[in-house]
């Protein structure tokens, strides 16, 4: 493997208590979940991605836009520590950015699984979740990479 998890934290961040009381659960569940993933930082041979995942949804199906209006916003950190210090350093390379990828995934699915706890507790409908497409988050990835090349 080249990557380990350093650490991962997730919390709600915001919720429409209002909106959420005057739904009933079919309504919920008639919503769905926006998720994204931004890269917080990269230091240290640590990457550190931020997780957004909210019950919203999208005004426009051409440019995937949300309403501005969402249901609860709910943030996950996720720290990873790179085992082999060169894999990101040696430029845009097909195993940097597959190590990269799978990371984003490895994020997204440890902040689905904190968002599921959450809801469960609150005693709302589980929302099904699809990984976001990786090729949302290419250039971004290659950016980085070509930034820190050695």
């Amino acid at each position: 493997m080249d990557y380990f998890i350093v650490t991962t934290d997730s919390k709600l961040f915001e919720k429409d208590d209002e909106q959420l009381s005057s739904m009933t659960v079919a309504e919920i569940s008639k919503y769905g979940l926006l998720v994204s993933t931004d890269i917080d930082k990269f230091e240290d041979d640590t990457l550190i991605l931020l997780t957004t995942i909210a019950i919203g949804k999208v005004a426009d199906q051409l440019t995937k836009k949300a309403e501005p209006k969402k249901l609860m916003v709910f943030l996950s950190k996720t720290a990873f520590r790179l085992q082999n210090d060169k894999l990101f350093k040696s430029g845009v390379t097909d195993a940097a950015v597959s190590a990269f990828e799978t990371m984003i995934t490895v994020a997204q699915a440890h902040g689905y699984g904190a968002f599921n706890q959450t809801i469960r507790q609150m005693q709302l409908p589980l929302l099904p979740m699809e990984i976001s497409p990786i090729d949302t988050y290419l250039e971004g990835i290659t950016d980085l990479l070509a930034t820190i090349q050695e």
